[in-house]
């Protein structure tokens, strides 16, 4: 299984293949933008990663410089850190076997519609046969890696959950619901004449409903709102769903209640509460397993910039090109 805070949190760094990212600009081919125990990263490297990071389009402008820095340090920074993970997999003895290369790379190519496209996507990007062999060779040892020492060393118990569960329980809380019916009779808010014509129509169709008449049969035949199809009924809804007039008189309504119209700039409104869900509090039993797996979700995350951190204070990293301000990079030792 590929680690999965290996591509959440070096995202920037394991280029993926299946897109194709611009070339690196002309020029910028043998630079270096920074170093990490002697080991160089390469300016078009971190360049291919910040084109990832932008909007499509904009790699030379719609973004400002200040945030084009950002992006550029944080895809540095994400280099910075595989080279660190690289390292320390190598120093620990883990191995990238070739069988492992050759499936990930069959993967690779199967993205694309013909073995002439998959050549032209690497010759594009300014990559070999070779260079994207040792691309696929150092994911996987940054995957094995993150998995050895972040993946294999966290466990989320069932008791931690629980503890979380009772310590946090407005989290776990599902809101009041409403089971809602509505009918929307449509103006023309800049048409006085419009306007009037609606509400005349909203309040004859509210005192039929009041007097007997069918609420979803109305609302199949004279409602405005797409709803109309399932006779105005618009399901469970909670508060933060709905136009705030529209809310107010909904949640303010009694089970089996018809509402005289509420006016909104679509038009007028006429609603029906057909149930009430009172708030409750989701059971542990419920949500213990997605809660086991977001816990340990969170608790690799933290663990695993925390061995990033570790790592780079170990080491010595100096960013030299592009504006990539060291003082805002991972913490270092050696030449500024």
């Amino acid at each position: 299984m590929r680690s999965l805070w290996a591509g959440a949190v070096l995202a920037s760094a394991l280029f993926p293949l299946g897109a194709l990212a611009a070339p690196p600009e002309q020029g910028k081919e043998n630079k270096v933008a920074a170093y990490v125990n002697g080991v160089p990263i390469m300016v078009r490297d971190v360049e291919e990663a910040l084109s990832g990071k932008l909007p499509g389009g904009s790699m030379h402008g719609g973004v400002s410089s200040e945030k084009k820095q950002k992006y550029w340090l944080d895809a540095a920074k994400g280099l910075v850190a595989q080279e660190l993970i690289v390292q320390a997999g190598r120093a620990a003895g883990i191995k990238v076997e070739p069988a492992e290369v050759t499936a990930r790379l069959k993967q690779v190519r199967s993205r694309y519609p013909s073995p002439e496209a998959y050549k032209q996507a690497i010759q594009a990007r300014g990559l070999t046969p070779a260079s994207v062999q040792k691309r696929i060779e150092r994911e996987i040892l940054v995957e094995k890696a993150v998995r050895r020492e972040v993946d294999e060393k966290v466990r989320v118990s069932e008791e931690e959950a629980r503890r979380f569960y009772e310590r946090n329980p407005d989290r776990f809380n599902e809101p009041e619901n409403v089971r809602l019916r509505h009918i929307l009779v449509r103006r023309d808010p800049a048409i006085k004449e419009g306007r009037d014509a609606a509400r005349r129509k909203a309040l004859d169709l509210a005192a039929r409903i009041k007097k007997g008449a069918d609420f979803a049969a109305l609302a199949r035949s004279e409602s405005d709102d797409p709803s109309r199809e399932q006779g105005g009924d618009l399901g469970l809804v909670h508060k933060g769903r709905l136009m705030p007039a529209v809310e107010e008189a909904a949640f303010r309504l009694k089970p089996g209640v018809v509402s005289d119209p509420v006016e909104t700039i679509y038009g007028f409104h006429i609603l029906k509460v057909e149930a009430r869900v009172p708030e409750t509090r989701r059971s542990f039993d419920s949500i213990k397993g997605k809660l086991i797996r977001d816990l340990g979700d969170l608790a690799r995350q933290d663990r695993l910039q925390a061995w990033i951190e570790t790592l780079s204070t170990r080491a010595t990293i100096r960013y030299v090109d592009q504006g990539a301000d060291s003082s805002s990079g991972p913490r270092r030792s050696g030449s500024p």
